[in-house]
């Protein structure tokens, strides 16, 4: 077991994969939930490959709304930590992290594309001002999913 999680480590690549790839892949074999004798269970999800710090901030801002406690720590970037009282709660509790990891990577590439559109108007020259300002936010809060 321990071999299989330093391999995986190993394996997690320091440049990002795909940030649309990524997903809630299994729980953390090293830190399996166990019943003690708090009133909770603790649980650490394991995703498919490790997020980039900025999207780990994003998944943060996102679930610190949730009905259920669960953050990411912005270092590690592979596993997200939260618990439960009951353990018939493990499953809203997944289903609610699940959604809120698309929610981020919607949010974080939204960002992205944001920052890049910025970046080329300032290397082109232009300055966006008045009207033209007006149409940039218009056109870029379009949604087209």
């Amino acid at each position: 077991m321990l071999l299989f999680n330093l391999l995986l480590l190993l394996s997690v690549s320091p440049s990002m994969e795909n940030i649309s790839d990524l997903k809630i892949a299994g729980i953390d074999e090293l830190r399996r939930p166990v019943i003690r004798t708090e009133p909770y269970i603790e649980l650490f999800f394991r995703l498919n490959h490790k997020a980039p710090k900025a999207w780990c901030r994003v998944f943060n801002d996102t679930v610190s709304k949730s009905v259920y406690s669960m953050s990411i720590k912005i270092e590690d970037g592979l596993f997200i930590e939260t618990w439960v009282r009951k353990k018939e709660e493990i499953v809203d509790v997944l289903k609610t992290m699940q959604a809120a990891v698309k929610s981020s990577i919607e949010q974080y590439i939204d960002q992205v594309e944001a920052r890049s559109r910025a970046s080329s108007t300032k290397s082109s020259g232009e300055e966006a001002t008045g009207e033209q300002l007006e149409l940039n936010q218009i056109i870029d809060s379009l949604d087209f999913k």
